[in-house]
């Protein structure tokens, strides 16, 4: 069976996108630090935005993936099984990213090309 996507992107920042699959980028920033803190509050004191930011982008970042990530619960959360393999993989990515910048931030700048 052939899926259809309708995507308007300025209403719906959300949507999967076949034509370029990757997730809102600051979502995955956000969930990095909620997913290491197990904590929305936490996760918004370091990136020095409210509670309620944090728990929108991981709304957001979950209706993409179409699965929570989270077991929310009275004024906390933990991730779940989903939530833990995800976030392994995407510190793991994040981890990259910054190695691979410091290194050519480091005097070794990218040439023009």
């Amino acid at each position: 069976m052939t899926k259809i996507y309708l995507c308007i992107v300025s209403l719906r920042p959300d949507c999967p996108d076949p034509v370029n699959p990757l997730p809102p980028l600051e979502c995955l920033r956000f969930f990095e630090a909620a997913a290491r803190h197990e904590s929305f509050a936490r996760a918004a004191e370091e990136l020095r935005v409210t509670p309620a930011a944090v728990a929108h982008r991981m709304r957001t970042l979950e209706r993409y993936l179409g699965a929570p990530l989270f077991s929310r619960r009275q004024r906390s959360v933990r991730l779940n099984r989903r939530g833990r393999a995800y976030y392994e993989a995407i510190r793991r990515i994040l981890r990259d990213i910054h190695r691979t910048t410091r290194h050519h931030a480091d005097g070794r700048r990218l040439r023009g090309r």
